[in-house]
């Protein structure tokens, strides 16, 4: 039991806690090596995108802590309680990560959940200083104290809760890639016209049947977008939405405990659908009756103010949405799926980007996105198109569900594992708790 279990101090069970540089480096657009924040923690991983900033080798050497296989990382400052794990990135660490070196004698992978735990995170969010910029000291790191089980307990905590996460990551590598599938059919056929094209040579479309083919012209024509397939047209917008839904501009009065509120950080980036695990929430009554237009199936969201542009497909639709996501419904002129992929794709986000207001924050309004143009292929091409990404996007939602599943297991499992509440034989009973 729990209480034959060692309390320890993460600084006894690791052979050095510090943080990484206060102070800016040289950056590099073209270097290879990656200067690193608390924002490029999320669920055990260290994140590198695009917004990443990069440096030369010699800013590495210069600032680089000695971080290896034994490494995890939390975030201490702005952000509290992003943990990643280091896994050989190129990387150096800002001000607001701390690096924790893991004894040999300890798992690692139980330490990372023990950081992941409630009581953890209530601990540096209760503890932190700073009225405006949160901050967690590494003395308060060095001091968490928490029970540590014997090391073969360890391993089956570990073991346990990792193959949880492992299946959630391989789903989300699933669905990453059938929505790389589903972009790359709109890019053929709506942005290269690449079933046009190959027509206009005289051959058969790529990875198309014969009646697929048929419904593509075998010309381009001049208009206000440049060359578009022959009898496609242009539309401005708000000649192709049926109706804006949005939430009256105001935050609803929220609750713990309820329906999700969406919000701008809700539209996740790496999947097709909003992300329904909120902090936020509306009671029933609120629900009904302060939203004035409920989302329905297959409207579409978007973020509007500050982070412009993030996009989600409508499947569930038991959920409000914030003052900055705007709900967008189509199928009078336009497929909803068409529109999903034409408001994701460059040239919408360009155009949206091009008529920003910006005071203190960047936003854009619905007279500016009314004046947006808008390929209208003709409806059997849109639908066909539609067949082709609904199947993909029934498989992104199926795997999604599945990982809410798994994360909410994950969740419920967490403290009673690292408490000693329930003792481990095997995976399979834990799985039926």
């Amino acid at each position: 039991m729990s209480c034959d279990w060692s309390t320890v101090t993460l600084a006894q069970i690791t052979s050095r806690i510090g943080d990484g540089l206060h102070g800016t480096p040289k950056y590099d657009d073209s270097g290879d090596y990656y200067f690193i924040n608390g924002n490029n923690l999320s669920n055990g991983k260290v994140v590198i995108n695009e917004k990443t900033k990069r440096t030369d080798e010699s800013q590495y050497l210069k600032h680089r802590k000695d971080l290896n296989s034994r490494t995890l990382l939390v975030s201490i400052n702005g952000t509290l309680g992003n943990i990643g794990t280091f896994q050989g990135e190129r990387v150096f660490l800002g001000k607001s990560v701390c690096y924790l070196n893991i004894l040999p004698n300890v798992n690692k992978d139980y330490v990372m959940y023990v950081l992941m735990s409630k009581h953890f995170q209530d601990y540096i969010h209760n503890l932190a200083t700073g009225s405006t910029i949160k901050n967690v000291g590494l003395k308060l790191i060095r001091e968490y104290e928490f029970q540590l089980p014997d090391i073969t307990t360890q391993n089956k905590i570990a073991n346990v809760l990792v193959s949880i996460d492992s299946k959630i990551s391989l789903n989300t590598q699933t669905n990453q890639t059938l929505e790389a599938m589903a972009q790359a059919i709109f890019k053929s056929w709506f942005v290269d016209f690449d079933p046009v094209k190959a027509k206009m040579q005289g051959k058969q479309p790529e990875g198309m049947n014969t009646d697929t083919a048929a419904l593509f012209p075998d010309k381009l024509v001049e208009s206000e977008l440049g060359l578009i397939p022959e009898g496609w047209i242009v539309k401005p917008f708000k000649k192709v939405i049926d109706k804006y839904v949005d939430n009256r501009g105001k935050t609803p009065p929220v609750v713990e405990d309820g329906i999700p509120l969406v919000e701008v950080k809700h539209l996740p980036e790496n999947s097709a659908f909003p992300n329904l695990n909120t902090d936020k929430r509306v009671t029933e009554e609120t629900f009904d009756t302060w939203f004035r237009v409920h989302v329905e199936p297959k409207d579409i969201l978007i973020s509007t103010v500050g982070t412009i542009g993030r996009t989600s497909f409508v499947k569930n639709t038991n959920f409000g949405i914030a003052q900055n996501v705007l709900g967008l419904r189509f199928g009078k002129v336009v497929e909803p799926e068409y529109m999903f992929y034409t408001v994701k794709a460059h040239r919408f986000q360009h155009d949206m980007d091009a008529r920003l207001v910006t005071t203190v924050q960047s936003s854009i309004k619905r007279k500016d996105l009314d004046t947006i143009d808008i390929l209208v292929p003709p409806s059997n091409v849109q639908k066909e198109f539609c067949k082709l990404v609904g199947s993909l996007l029934d498989g992104q939602y199926r795997k999604n569900a599945e990982n809410i599943e798994l994360a909410s297991l994950r969740d419920a499992l967490l403290p009673k594992l690292l408490s000693g509440e329930l003792l481990l034989t095997n995976y399979r009973e834990v799985a039926n708790v």
